[in-house]
């Protein structure tokens, strides 16, 4: 298993901090000599280096656990204000708490096992995650399959996960699900705004006629 940087140097010692360390453990000793003689000059120079070393140690893992927190998350640069504002939204749950989906998307992975065989039990589950993630485009995804599997593929349920894929700036789950529901597109209720990105994301990965098709739709 592969370990990053941060993680092999977490514990360190860069060569300033180490002639910081010697140089306060002489002057701590020297004090400590002044006052209790040389078991006061140990005591002294053990102890407050030791504690100077500890609090080096834990700022540099907490500014590391942000650094992981501020690569982890979801890149919003360039995204207009909807939907940077939608992205964030689909990785909040309903009380607020930020969360990366692991259980989500394990969850989601065992509805994918038993979809096509038994469409009703994989929307029965999914109906939980709708209230809860109602941002989320895999959730609104896995529906639109669990009713294509059921033989009553929905247009809205469909142009609902094409909606939250644009709006979080997902532009390519948006055009591979175009693609995978292209019998639905004629029913599809999409907006100019969202088919003018859609057109965009397809041109970009090679399906013009798909893209040509959006734009054809622009009012």
């Amino acid at each position: 298993m592969s370990t990053s940087p941060s993680s092999q140097h977490s514990l360190e010692l860069s060569p300033t901090a180490t002639v910081g360390l010697l140089v306060l453990f002489a002057g701590s000793g020297g004090l400590g000599y002044l006052w209790a003689g040389i078991g006061g000059a140990f005591f002294a120079g053990l102890g407050i280096t030791t504690i100077a070393a500890v609090g080096g140690f834990m700022r540099k893992l907490n500014a590391q656990d942000r650094t992981r927190i501020i690569e982890s998350a979801p890149n919003l640069t360039g995204l207009p204000p909807a939907q940077a504002l939608s992205v964030m939204g689909a990785m909040t749950g309903t009380d607020g708490a930020l969360s990366f989906k692991s259980e989500l998307l394990t969850t989601l992975e065992t509805i994918d096992e038993t979809l096509e065989d038994d469409p009703d039990g994989a929307l029965q589950a999914l109906s939980p995650l709708l209230a809860s993630h109602p941002r989320s485009p895999a959730v609104h995804l896995r529906r639109a399959r669990a009713q294509r599997a059921r033989g009553d593929a929905e247009a809205d349920t469909v142009a609902t996960a094409l909606q939250t894929a644009l709006d979080g700036g997902m532009n390519p789950l948006a055009a591979t699900t175009f693609v995978e529901f292209e019998s639905v597109r004629e029913d599809l209720p999409l907006e100019d705004r969202h088919l003018r990105i859609l057109a965009k994301a397809l041109a970009q990965r090679g399906h013009t006629d798909h893209a040509a098709w959006c734009e054809s739709r622009l009012r």
